[in-house]
């Protein structure tokens, strides 16, 4: 009587599917001699997963095996995450065209039989190896700028399987888009039988590989890049089969439709917005004004532009959105969806068209670096927080239009040094919170858990290992001369001294430069001591004050967590690293769990965000004690005290009687380690930040703030000691900071401030353009902005 396993292979040689099901239930467990047979049968049924378990199971499998086993893991795998592509694969008629032939260091590879006489042998040279290590090179700037690439063929399937594997190395985990374009399906079949694609770090699991295969390849991937703007064709083509400069054609052919529809976009968000004069947008903008969401179907609505690729600004930018929403404002933010997209203009424009915003809002990006995206009619806000060389300097500030509205605390700074027209300027504060009202529905965190103290940065460089960072910026010029300087800032640090901001370190650099007989021009000054500052001081400013922290937690027996980017890598402090949190809710959880949080950056506290944010959500913070915590809010309480109304210093000396002009002098020497600018006006700075609401006339620029600062070793102990043994005395501090600092720093209300200072804007050039004769005045300012009349200079924003 024939066995099980010769029953089974006599219904798979008649076909009978049915009986060969009943002897594999019969025999299950399967025994290993009725692998190859039990698996035959699950590929004949299509249950991939089910041949390539049993397949896996074979001792020393041959090549039929491994091929096998391959194709039932690969097609199990398009099933689940590309199903159109796997319904071409299942319906293929099967084809000797292509072969499997072993070449150098005994792997296989595919031989194209079209001629069996002379069969081509798709890996160049028969060599696996040296044709991947080719391949990488020629690829080698667009994977480290992480430029979209094109694959014109799978080939051989070597270099897709490699691409998949290289793990991201660029910040904030963006990933590099790949393109497979294979017209021959044939080919895609036989690689899917040579190479294992079915890893979740595969080519087919990876949403970042396009897969575009067959004959309609081409149309296939135009359809894919016009209804995702964001997915961007590739700019490195890679030949990998016979049919190459073919599909390099095919791609350049939907290049060029994609170009047209670029200009037809730009052409329509154009003829959107027409000619619309200031007036048409200030009866939008006054739409939202105090009006009901639910009623008001046809609000004045904001486009805010953002990306993924931020550590913070994304964050924010959401929380504007929402500000904007609660005073009556439709919003939309645009930004990438997935780690593979990245913005581009082309997506801009379409929101442009279907949106049809009534201002564009973007974070530390002028219109001007957008090209011609948006068009010159529409009002659009910039909200510095961040002094970026793409903001600092004069071409940027020529550039700034009439309807360019640019949200800074430092207004003085930008209009005199950068050349700012200071009538589009508008007083702002540098950073805004989200003012939680509820703090026991939040989002809780794992891990953490236990840390008494804990710092959030991504600041985790190694401060003796910046210098080639900060020379690769600059020219081999002045390398020398930074280095020498960069000695002496390190040198101050060990000595247990710090440097609180750019004035010492141009004081530093002066110091320098006469030691060497070196003479530098101004650009190049502050070009070097910006290097100085960052990334050089501002590390070394902020581990100096961590290093205090481990020192006492260590003392006291606590748990100090540090969260961020790198950490882990930091000799110093990797035992207390606790890897990256989530901004937002988690970060919140995070932070009003955590008895003792810490704010030690080189700024003023009350323009940082994270002490903004961390108070919102209800958490304690220590702060490493700055000079500009108290000289700023001294200098206008001593105005405020004396009725002083000058804008500027010299009106301020000018007002001020005897003895209080001597407190003012006191004060600004007092100053001189940075807080206050020599080449500015420390009266129009506080004046600034008086009208953005950063500052007001109080006791102290955070109220408590100094039962909170340490600026050594010893008092950060004696705090953390005091305050992590007296949770009732936190408690009350917070609460006090909260009520004072938290509710006028509202995404809300800062809103509601730019909606108003627009408005009165947009009303001033409705004016203008009514006694122009009513044409709109915005065109000729889109690259050359108009000097603003010595009245409506910033002084009157608020």
């Amino acid at each position: 009587m024939p066995t099980d396993l010769q029953q089974l292979a006599d219904a798979l040689e008649r076909h009978d599917l049915d009986q060969a099901d009943a002897i594999v239930a019969r025999l299950s467990p399967v025994p290993h001699a009725a692998l190859g047979l039990a698996a035959e049968l699950h590929l004949r049924r299509r249950r991939w997963r089910e041949a390539a378990l049993l397949l896996g199971r074979i001792d020393s499998p041959d090549a039929a095996v491994t091929l096998k086993l391959h194709l039932s893991r690969n097609l199990a795998a398009l099933q689940q995450h590309r199903p159109h592509i796997y319904e071409r694969m299942v319906a293929l008629k099967r084809s000797e065209r292509y072969r499997f032939v072993a070449v150098k260091d005994g792997r296989l590879t595919i031989a194209d039989c079209r001629d069996p006489q002379r069969p081509c042998i798709l890996t160049p040279n028969q060599d696996p190896a040296a044709s991947i290590t080719a391949s990488l090179k020629q690829l080698g700037q667009a994977l480290q700028m992480c430029w979209p690439i094109g694959l014109c063929g799978v080939g051989d399937g070597y270099l897709l399987a490699v691409l998949a594997k290289q793990a991201s190395q660029h910040l904030f985990n963006r990933q590099q888009v790949v393109h497979l374009f294979e017209p021959d399906e044939q080919l895609l079949f036989a690689c899917l039988m040579l190479h294992d694609y079915s890893q979740p770090n595969g080519p087919i699991a990876q949403p970042r590989f396009q897969w575009f295969v067959g004959e309609q390849w081409e149309s296939q991937f135009s359809e894919s890049i016009t209804n995702d703007l964001m997915l961007l064709p590739p700019n490195t083509l890679v030949p990998q089969s016979v049919g190459s400069d073919g599909i390099a054609q095919g791609v350049k052919r939907v290049g060029e439709a994609f170009g047209a529809l670029s200009k037809r976009l730009h052409e329509q968000a154009n003829e959107t917005y027409g000619n619309m004069s200031a007036t048409d947008f200030t009866d939008r903008f006054t739409l939202g004004h105090g009006s009901d969401q639910s009623q008001n179907r046809d609000r004045p609505r904001v486009l805010l532009l953002t990306t993924r690729f931020s550590s913070v600004l994304q964050y924010a930018t959401r929380d504007a959105a929402e500000g904007f929403r609660q005073n009556g404002w439709d919003a939309r933010v645009v930004i990438e969806a997935h780690p593979w997209q990245m913005m581009s203009d082309m997506a801009v424009r379409r929101e442009l068209i279907e949106f049809r915003p009534d201002l564009v809002f973007q974070i530390d990006h002028l219109r001007s670096e957008h090209g011609s995206t948006v068009p010159p009619q529409v009002p659009f806000a910039c909200w510095i927080q961040d002094h970026l060389t793409n903001l600092t300097t004069a071409e940027a500030g020529r550039k700034v239009g009439l309807r360019d509205y640019v949200l800074t605390f430092a207004s003085p700074l930008f209009v005199d040094q950068y050349e700012y027209p200071a009538r589009q300027c508008v007083d702002m504060p540098m950073m805004l919170t989200r003012g939680y009202q509820d703090t026991n529905d939040r989002v809780t965190v794992d891990h953490g858990a236990g840390d008494d103290l804990v710092y959030v940065s991504n600041v985790s460089g190694q401060p003796d290992q910046l210098l080639p960072q900060m020379l690769s910026v600059l020219p081999a010029k002045l390398h020398a001369v930074t280095e020498a300087a960069a000695e002496r800032v390190l040198a101050q640090y060990a000595d247990g001294r710090a440097l609180h901001g750019h004035e010492p370190l141009r004081r530093l650099l002066d110091e320098v430069c006469k030691a060497a007989d070196c003479q530098l021009s101004p650009d190049e000054h502050e070009r070097v001591v910006d290097q100085l500052w960052n990334p050089l001081n501002i590390t070394l400013y902020r581990q100096q004050a961590l290093a205090w922290v481990a020192q006492a937690a260590n003392e006291l027996g606590l748990k100090l967590g540090i969260f961020g980017r790198g950490w882990e890598a930091h000799p110093t402090f990797v035992e207390h690293a606790r890897g990256v949190i989530e901004h937002g809710a988690p970060l919140a959880a995070l932070t009003r769990r955590t008895p003792l949080n810490l704010n030690l950056e080189p700024y003023v506290c009350f323009t940082h965000h994270r002490l903004l944010d961390g108070l919102s959500a209800d958490g304690f913070f220590l702060v490493r004690e700055h000079p500009g915590n108290t000289a700023l809010q001294t200098l206008l309480n001593l105005l405020e005290a004396n009725d002083v109304t000058g804008e500027t210093l010299d009106e301020a000396r000018q007002q001020l009687p005897v003895d209080a002009r001597e407190q003012l002098e006191a004060l600004l020497d007092d100053a001189a380690c940075g807080v206050f600018d020599p080449s500015g006006d420390p009266v129009r700075q506080v004046r600034c930040m008086q009208r953005a609401g950063v500052l007001i006339p109080q006791p102290e620029g955070v109220p408590r703030l100094t039962e909170i600062s340490f600026n050594d070793a010893a008092t950060c102990r004696q705090l953390i000691e005091r305050f992590i043994a007296d949770p009732d005395a936190r408690r009350a501090i917070v609460e006090t900071q909260r009520a004072k600092l938290v509710e006028r720093s509202t995404f809300k209300a800062g809103m509601r401030h730019v909606i108003q200072n627009i408005t009165r804007l947009l009303k001033e050039e409705a004016k203008e353009e009514l006694n122009q004769g009513g044409g709109p005045t915005c065109h000729a300012m889109s690259t050359a902005p108009a000097a603003a009349p010595a009245e409506t200079s910033d002084a009157s924003a608020a």
